[in-house]
């Protein structure tokens, strides 16, 4: 299992923007980090291939959304989302130019299984986002999450 928790702004009852730069993260980067990794994932519907930029080395998981919750912290929007992680192999993965979009992610790991993570998208070679995503990521359920939240406040 892995949470990711992102501060928002709800726009309408299903529509949010993502805050990138907030009290939490700046909280977290204050924190003395592990490692840092840096990824290209090749997206294919719920099938991640995962490929470590320094290393070469290929993965591929099943992602699979388990949970959805929306709470407040002094008076931030916060919205959780457990995903169930597999490990699949990596003949799952159909042909590399059949994916719907890649994402470019740069983790950085910090105590107590907080990672901040960070990450620019694109559909295709002419989509290529600018904008950098950030948020935190917990590798656990929602409520260890949440505690580790309530902690770095």
């Amino acid at each position: 299992m892995q949470t990711d928790i992102f501060i928002v702004d709800r726009k309408s009852e299903h529509l949010f923007d993502i805050q990138s730069s907030n009290t939490l993260i700046k909280k977290l980067k204050t924190l003395k980090p592990k490692q840092k990794y840096e990824y290209i994932i090749y997206v294919h519907n719920n099938l991640h291939l995962i490929v470590n930029i320094k290393n070469k080395n290929k993965t591929c998981e099943k992602v699979e959304v388990v949970s959805t919750s929306i709470g407040t912290l002094n008076n931030n929007n916060i919205m959780y989302i457990t995903s169930k992680i597999t490990n699949v192999p990596l003949e799952y993965f159909p042909i590399i130019n059949s994916y719907n979009k890649i994402i470019n992610r740069v983790v950085t790991v910090y105590d107590g299984n907080l990672c901040l993570v960070q990450e620019s998208q694109e559909t295709d070679k002419s989509n290529k986002s600018k904008e950098i995503i950030s948020f935190i990521r917990v590798e656990n359920d929602i409520n260890v999450a949440q505690q580790l939240v309530d902690k770095l406040n």
